[in-house]
Parts: C-alpha cells; sequence; structure tokens
C-alpha cells in the first residue's frame, strides 16, 4: 500500500507502511503529522490511520504528556514509553540526569567550595565599598550641626547595609537559579544542582540562600560538614537537598 506525508508545506512519498512506522518511532513524524494512504478518502492525522480500526485497539498513554498512543507509536527510553513529540526533551532530561548518577559525579571538595566562596567574598566586597563610601560621604557632607546626634547619620548608615544585603541576596540567587553557580563557583568550574541532578529553580535557589543563614547559627559547623558528608553537603545543601559538583 502506497503512503505519502506532508511535511514543510510539501508532499513526500512514496513510502511503504513500514517507512512510515519507522519515522513515526523516529520522531520524523509526529502523532498529528498529515499523512495519506492509498483508498483514503483524504489527509488524516497519522495516528488516526495507523491506529488499529477494532473499537477495542490496544493503547498506552505517554509518561511524559499522558495522552494515549496506539503501542506502536511509542517508543521505551529509559525505562519508559514516551511519544514523539515528548522524545527530544525526555532525552535531553536523561543526557543531563546520566553525569549525576552514582559513580560518575564528582562532588567539590571542602576546599575548593572554600575557595570559591572566598573568591565571591572579594567580589562582594568591591561592590560594598562601591555601594557604602558614596552613601556615607554623602550623609556626611549634607549633615548639619547635630544631626549625628538625632539618628540622622544611623538612619543612612542602617540604609547601606540593607541595600548591601539585599546586593548579596541578589547575587547569589540571580546567579544560582540562571548560570548555576556563583561567579566564585563557575570560575572554578562548580555547578550546583537538586537531587537530581538538575540546575535549581528560582524558588530552591532563593531558599538555599536563606538556609545558609541556619548554617551560619551553627558557628560554622554547618559549614564544615562536607569534611564527613559523603556528598559533601553542607547543611544548608542538606535542607534544600542540593549538591555541589565539578562540571
Amino acid at each position: 500500500m502506497t503512503w505519502y506525508t506532508w511535511q514543510d508545506g510539501a508532499q513526500q512519498g512514496p513510502f511503504e507502511e513500514q517507512q512510515v512506522r519507522d519515522l513515526a518511532l523516529a520522531g520524523s513524524l509526529g502523532p498529528l503529522a498529515l499523512v495519506w494512504r492509498e483508498g483514503a478518502p483524504g489527509w488524516s492525522p497519522l495516528a488516526e490511520l495507523l491506529a488499529p480500526a477494532a473499537p477495542t485497539a490496544v493503547t498506552r498513554p505517554c509518561a511524559r504528556c499522558l495522552n494515549r498512543y496506539p503501542e506502536n507509536l511509542l517508543a521505551p527510553w529509559g525505562g519508559v514509553e514516551v511519544c514523539a513529540y515528548c522524545k527530544p526533551r525526555h532525552l535531553a532530561e536523561l543526557r543531563e540526569s546520566a553525569a549525576f548518577l552514582s559513580g560518575h559525579t564528582s562532588y567539590a571538595s571542602w576546599g575548593t567550595r572554600f575557595a570559591a566562596r572566598m573568591i565571591d567574598g572579594v567580589i562582594l566586597s568591591i561592590v560594598n565599598v562601591l555601594i557604602q563610601v558614596p552613601m556615607l560621604v554623602s550623609a556626611g557632607l549634607t549633615a548639619k550641626p547635630g544631626e549625628f546626634e538625632n539618628g540622622r547619620f544611623l538612619f543612612i548608615y542602617a540604609a547601606t547595609v540593607l541595600t548591601q544585603l539585599a546586593v548579596q541576596g541578589f547575587y547569589e540567587i540571580w546567579f544560582v537559579y540562571r548560570k548555576g553557580g556563583t561567579p566564585g563557583k563557575l570560575i572554578l568550574e562548580l555547578q550546583i544542582v537538586d537531587g537530581e541532578g538538575k540546575r535549581l529553580s528560582k524558588g530552591r535557589a532563593t531558599g538555599r540562600y536563606f538556609a545558609q543563614y541556619i548554617s551560619g547559627l551553627t558557628l560554622g559547623i554547618g559549614y564544615l560538614l562536607p569534611l564527613w558528608d559523603p556528598e559533601k553537603r553542607t547543611l544548608h545543601d542538606m535542607i534544600a537537598d542540593t549538591r555541589v559538583v565539578k562540571k
């Protein structure tokens, strides 16, 4: 039986039925791709023409989108069956997760993480100076006699400290969420990932940042846990379920 497909705005073919099935399994033809076969009244979706005519046709759900397809249009990948539409994303996530499988991951040592923290500290110190000096100098130059005593200078100083804390939080959360790590970690080729080896969401990156204050409240012991933990996790890593790994 002769088949034709409609791809890239043009008719392709002729094909044998098995060739069309092979194209579907390879992902070149999606279930909704238009096809025509000899004897059909017109163009129809691929899934409709390949589906068995019997009302009891066997269909199974795609593990990702949960839509049901004839079993011959699903392919097994990574222990689950996915449709042609979901296969590219599914394979990409499988490759990403494969680098995080036990025995294939190199966790960052405490010393390397400490060095990355020092680099971040230097960067933030420079930024803090650029924020602090203009604000305090401006407060001193514009202050009138007696204003230091009535709390105006303390207000300016408090505003400066709060601005620095906000910049530090933005620095940590934005870089971890968008780049996978702070500049210090990126320079040393480290990356922060979640328990499945994926990049952190914005919410998890935010939670991990504030969890660092809990590590600090333990007199620094929370930062020393990588010396004993097999996955080199700090206390805030354990709270946020994150790891720091080498790229």
